[in-house]
């Protein structure tokens, strides 16, 4: 998919007597695709991708186990998490700041210089209540982000996102009664190459060989944007 839209649409493979399972290279899952039609010398279905997505249809003899009855499955949000996040922010310069958020924005778009233009590593923490766990198979899903993150729930590590749709699976790692998130986030170096570029060149803290940026070179979205929600499959 080489659009930022989720898309749908019927594809068809020149393979006859086998049936076909979805490869997945961002996590390594691998499922059965049971929606599929022989037709003739060839085997049509329909596939889902998020955006940007790619990934591998393999035929097999015996195709895995399918888990539901349609080749995607479907989400529904069972809570957002709206607390307020704790988020401290640290920069290859030892530049260090804290901030508490109460709404998940792009720095870019932030009227606070410091953030807007910052270029490093940031950890938002927080906690939320859960009066019951929302079903086996549990994910989170972020409205956005940049550039790439590490997700730990409840002090275990989740794993990682750098791409759409934005969305891990926390299954086994939430819990009855006050959960904790720490997502660690780092930007590209765009947004202080730009800064930099307004400054006398004594003040600067970055320099490149061949310089292509300029005091109005566009900033780059950066850090997690919301909202932040917990999914289920539907089954």
């Amino acid at each position: 998919n080489q659009s930022d839209e989720k898309i749908s649409f019927n594809s068809g493979f020149r393979v006859t007597d086998m049936e076909p399972e979805w490869w997945n290279p961002m996590n390594g899952s691998i499922h059965a695709l049971p929606e599929y039609q022989q037709s003739g010398n060839s085997i049509f279905m329909p596939l889902v991708l998020e955006p940007y997505e790619s990934g591998f249809v393999v035929f097999v003899n015996k195709a895995r186990q399918a888990e539901t009855n349609s080749n995607f499955p479907d989400y529904s949000v069972t809570k957002e998490i709206d607390t307020p996040w704790e988020v401290n922010f640290v920069s290859p310069f030892d530049e260090r700041f804290s901030l508490t958020m109460d709404r998940l924005q792009d720095w870019s778009e932030s009227e606070n210089e410091q953030l807007k233009y910052f270029s490093g590593t940031a950890v938002y923490q927080t906690s939320f209540e859960l009066e019951e766990l929302p079903g086996k198979n549990t994910f989170l899903r972020f409205g956005d982000l940049s550039a790439i993150a590490q997700i730990t729930v409840n002090e275990q590590i989740a794993g990682g996102l750098w791409t759409p749709p934005w969305r891990i699976d926390v299954s086994g790692l939430l819990k009855t009664g006050e959960n904790t998130i720490e997502i660690e986030v780092a930007n590209t170096w765009n947004n202080r190459l730009v800064k930099d570029e307004s400054l006398k060149e004594g003040e600067r803290k970055t320099w490149l060989t061949y310089n292509t940026f300029k005091p109005n070179t566009p900033l780059k979205k950066s850090g997690l944007i919301g909202p932040v929600v917990i999914e289920i499959i539907n089954e």
